[in-house]
Protein backbone atom coordinates (compact mmCIF):
# COMPACT_ATOMS: atom_id res chain seq x y z
CA UNK A 1 0.00 0.00 0.00
CA UNK A 2 1.29 3.44 -0.52
CA UNK A 3 1.41 6.13 1.54
CA UNK A 4 -1.49 8.28 -0.13
CA UNK A 5 -3.72 5.38 0.09
CA UNK A 6 -3.35 4.72 3.70
CA UNK A 7 -4.42 8.11 4.32
CA UNK A 8 -7.28 8.01 2.35
CA UNK A 9 -8.40 4.58 3.63
CA UNK A 10 -7.48 5.32 7.48
CA UNK A 11 -10.89 5.34 8.89
CA UNK A 12 -12.05 2.14 7.24
CA UNK A 13 -9.14 -0.07 8.37
CA UNK A 14 -9.65 -2.07 11.96
CA UNK A 15 -6.50 -1.57 13.88
CA UNK A 16 -5.38 -4.68 12.82
CA UNK A 17 -5.12 -3.66 9.30
CA UNK A 18 -3.40 -0.08 10.07
CA UNK A 19 -0.59 -1.30 11.65
CA UNK A 20 -0.01 -3.96 8.76
CA UNK A 21 -0.87 -0.72 6.31
CA UNK A 22 1.53 1.21 8.31
CA UNK A 23 4.27 -1.13 8.65
CA UNK A 24 4.01 -1.63 4.69
CA UNK A 25 4.74 2.00 4.11
CA UNK A 26 6.77 2.95 6.33
CA UNK A 27 9.01 -0.04 7.40
CA UNK A 28 11.84 -0.31 8.30
CA UNK A 29 11.76 3.17 9.89
CA UNK A 30 8.67 2.47 11.87
CA UNK A 31 8.32 1.70 15.49
CA UNK A 32 5.49 1.99 18.49
CA UNK A 33 6.04 3.88 21.58
CA UNK A 34 4.49 2.67 25.03
CA UNK A 35 3.86 3.78 28.45
CA UNK A 36 3.21 0.72 29.79
CA UNK A 37 -0.14 2.33 31.45
CA UNK A 38 -3.34 0.93 31.87
CA UNK A 39 -3.96 -0.03 27.99
CA UNK A 40 -0.78 -0.36 26.50
CA UNK A 41 -1.18 -3.74 26.37
CA UNK A 42 -3.42 -4.01 24.00
CA UNK A 43 -1.22 -2.04 21.06
CA UNK A 44 1.71 -4.40 21.83
CA UNK A 45 -0.44 -7.57 21.45
CA UNK A 46 -1.80 -5.82 18.40
CA UNK A 47 1.35 -5.57 17.04
CA UNK A 48 2.37 -9.00 17.93
CA UNK A 49 -0.22 -11.09 16.58
CA UNK A 50 0.41 -9.21 13.58
CA UNK A 51 4.25 -10.55 13.36
CA UNK A 52 5.58 -7.78 12.55
CA UNK A 53 8.93 -6.86 13.73
CA UNK A 54 8.51 -3.47 15.03
CA UNK A 55 10.25 -2.19 17.87
CA UNK A 56 8.09 -1.18 21.27
CA UNK A 57 10.19 2.02 22.57
CA UNK A 58 9.47 3.36 26.16
CA UNK A 59 11.04 6.01 28.17
CA UNK A 60 12.09 5.20 31.93
CA UNK A 61 12.05 8.78 33.27
CA UNK A 62 13.85 7.79 36.22
CA UNK A 63 10.12 8.45 38.01
CA UNK A 64 8.21 5.22 37.59
CA UNK A 65 5.96 3.61 39.78
CA UNK A 66 7.88 0.38 40.96
CA UNK A 67 4.86 -1.38 40.12
CA UNK A 68 5.45 0.10 36.39
CA UNK A 69 8.77 -1.28 36.67
CA UNK A 70 7.86 -4.86 37.90
CA UNK A 71 5.16 -4.49 35.02
CA UNK A 72 7.28 -3.73 32.12
CA UNK A 73 9.50 -6.86 33.24
CA UNK A 74 5.97 -8.92 32.55
CA UNK A 75 4.78 -7.57 29.49
CA UNK A 76 8.32 -8.42 28.00
CA UNK A 77 8.69 -11.79 29.53
CA UNK A 78 5.27 -12.61 27.96
CA UNK A 79 6.56 -11.12 24.47
CA UNK A 80 9.79 -12.33 24.95
CA UNK A 81 10.21 -12.45 20.87
CA UNK A 82 9.71 -8.36 20.60
CA UNK A 83 12.17 -5.78 20.50
CA UNK A 84 12.02 -3.02 23.29
CA UNK A 85 14.22 -0.47 23.73
CA UNK A 86 14.35 1.78 26.59
CA UNK A 87 15.57 5.30 27.00
CA UNK A 88 16.65 7.11 29.68
CA UNK A 89 17.04 11.01 30.08
CA UNK A 90 20.40 12.74 29.52
CA UNK A 91 20.47 13.10 33.62
CA UNK A 92 19.67 10.53 35.92
CA UNK A 93 17.15 11.29 38.73
CA UNK A 94 19.31 12.58 40.96
CA UNK A 95 21.45 14.85 39.19
CA UNK A 96 17.93 15.84 37.61
CA UNK A 97 16.83 16.94 41.24
CA UNK A 98 19.54 18.93 42.29
CA UNK A 99 19.98 20.58 39.19
CA UNK A 100 16.32 21.64 39.07
CA UNK A 101 14.98 21.07 42.82
CA UNK A 102 13.34 18.31 44.35
CA UNK A 103 9.43 19.96 43.99
CA UNK A 104 10.15 20.73 40.38
CA UNK A 105 7.06 18.42 39.58
CA UNK A 106 5.09 21.07 41.91
CA UNK A 107 6.38 24.35 40.41
CA UNK A 108 7.03 23.31 36.78
CA UNK A 109 6.34 19.91 35.53
CA UNK A 110 6.12 20.89 31.83
CA UNK A 111 10.33 21.25 32.46
CA UNK A 112 9.78 17.96 34.04
CA UNK A 113 8.33 16.36 31.38
CA UNK A 114 10.53 18.07 28.72
CA UNK A 115 13.79 16.90 30.39
CA UNK A 116 12.94 13.34 31.13
CA UNK A 117 9.99 12.53 28.56
CA UNK A 118 10.02 14.62 25.38
CA UNK A 119 14.13 15.44 25.00
CA UNK A 120 14.99 11.48 25.21
CA UNK A 121 12.13 10.81 22.67
CA UNK A 122 12.69 13.35 20.70
CA UNK A 123 16.70 12.31 20.31
CA UNK A 124 15.66 8.64 19.49
CA UNK A 125 13.61 9.75 16.75
CA UNK A 126 15.26 12.29 15.06
CA UNK A 127 18.54 9.62 15.10
CA UNK A 128 16.85 6.81 13.88
CA UNK A 129 15.12 8.96 11.02
CA UNK A 130 11.49 7.45 12.11
CA UNK A 131 9.09 7.86 9.66
CA UNK A 132 6.09 5.62 11.51
CA UNK A 133 5.24 6.00 14.83
CA UNK A 134 2.23 3.67 16.25
CA UNK A 135 1.19 4.90 19.49
CA UNK A 136 -1.99 3.61 21.68
CA UNK A 137 -3.89 7.46 22.21
CA UNK A 138 -7.49 7.40 22.24
CA UNK A 139 -10.26 9.83 21.51
CA UNK A 140 -11.98 9.02 25.05
CA UNK A 141 -8.77 10.02 26.65
CA UNK A 142 -8.52 13.93 26.93
CA UNK A 143 -10.23 16.86 25.22
CA UNK A 144 -7.14 17.29 23.33
CA UNK A 145 -7.46 13.28 21.90
CA UNK A 146 -10.52 13.90 20.83
CA UNK A 147 -9.16 16.03 17.92
CA UNK A 148 -6.61 13.56 16.46
CA UNK A 149 -7.31 11.72 13.54
CA UNK A 150 -5.86 7.84 13.06
CA UNK A 151 -3.07 9.12 11.26
CA UNK A 152 -1.27 12.60 10.75
CA UNK A 153 1.79 14.58 10.32
CA UNK A 154 3.75 15.84 13.49
CA UNK A 155 5.91 19.17 13.42
CA UNK A 156 8.52 16.88 12.87
CA UNK A 157 7.78 15.48 10.01
CA UNK A 158 6.92 12.02 11.05
CA UNK A 159 3.46 10.27 10.50
CA UNK A 160 1.78 9.23 13.71
CA UNK A 161 -0.76 6.38 13.40
CA UNK A 162 -3.52 5.66 16.24
CA UNK A 163 -4.82 2.45 15.56
CA UNK A 164 -7.17 2.38 18.94
CA UNK A 165 -7.87 6.14 18.45
CA UNK A 166 -11.92 5.27 18.93
CA UNK A 167 -11.90 1.97 20.83
CA UNK A 168 -13.41 2.81 24.44
CA UNK A 169 -11.96 2.12 28.03
CA UNK A 170 -14.60 -0.98 28.00
CA UNK A 171 -13.48 -2.08 24.29
CA UNK A 172 -9.68 -1.84 26.11
CA UNK A 173 -10.48 -3.53 29.05
CA UNK A 174 -12.29 -6.66 27.18
CA UNK A 175 -9.66 -6.72 24.75
CA UNK A 176 -7.19 -7.64 27.39
CA UNK A 177 -9.33 -10.07 29.38
CA UNK A 178 -10.32 -11.91 26.43
CA UNK A 179 -6.68 -12.01 24.87
CA UNK A 180 -5.26 -12.36 28.83
CA UNK A 181 -2.92 -9.70 28.73
CA UNK A 182 -1.77 -8.99 31.90
CA UNK A 183 -3.34 -5.63 33.61
CA UNK A 184 -0.87 -3.16 35.69
CA UNK A 185 -0.91 -3.64 38.93
CA UNK A 186 -2.01 -0.64 40.02
CA UNK A 187 -5.17 -1.03 38.24
CA UNK A 188 -6.92 -3.18 40.37
CA UNK A 189 -6.36 -0.11 43.25
CA UNK A 190 -8.35 2.48 40.83
CA UNK A 191 -5.53 4.04 38.66
CA UNK A 192 -7.42 4.67 35.38
CA UNK A 193 -4.11 6.49 33.71
CA UNK A 194 -0.94 5.87 34.52
CA UNK A 195 2.32 8.25 34.01
CA UNK A 196 5.25 9.30 36.27
CA UNK A 197 4.61 8.72 40.31
CA UNK A 198 4.96 12.21 41.22
CA UNK A 199 2.30 13.47 39.72
CA UNK A 200 -0.44 10.49 39.02
CA UNK A 201 -2.80 9.82 41.52
CA UNK A 202 -6.45 7.82 41.66
CA UNK A 203 -8.90 9.76 39.22
CA UNK A 204 -11.83 11.59 40.14
CA UNK A 205 -13.68 11.84 37.11
CA UNK A 206 -12.58 11.28 33.88
CA UNK A 207 -9.93 8.57 33.04
CA UNK A 208 -6.93 10.85 32.91
CA UNK A 209 -8.02 13.13 35.85
CA UNK A 210 -5.59 11.78 38.45
CA UNK A 211 -2.77 13.00 36.12
CA UNK A 212 -0.89 16.17 36.86
CA UNK A 213 -4.09 16.99 39.77
CA UNK A 214 -5.32 20.22 40.99
CA UNK A 215 -3.81 21.00 37.18
CA UNK A 216 -5.61 22.04 33.86
CA UNK A 217 -2.33 19.80 32.28
CA UNK A 218 -3.57 16.47 30.93
CA UNK A 219 -0.59 16.01 28.20
CA UNK A 220 3.41 15.21 29.39
CA UNK A 221 4.03 17.16 25.74
CA UNK A 222 5.45 13.78 23.93
CA UNK A 223 2.25 14.31 21.82
CA UNK A 224 1.75 17.74 21.42
CA UNK A 225 5.25 19.14 21.17
CA UNK A 226 7.01 16.04 19.14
Amino acid sequence: MILEKLLEEQNKLSAEEIIKAAFEVFSPDIIATSSFGVSSGVLIDLIYKAGLPIKIVYINTGFLFKETIEYIDVIKKKYSEMEFIELLPAIDRTNFLTQYGKDIMKHNSDICCQVNKVEPLNKFLIENKIKGWLTGLRREQTEFRKTLQRISLTNAGIYKINPILDWTSKEVYYYMKNNEIPFHPLYSKGYTSIGCEPCTDLPTNDERSGRWKNSSKKECGIHTKI
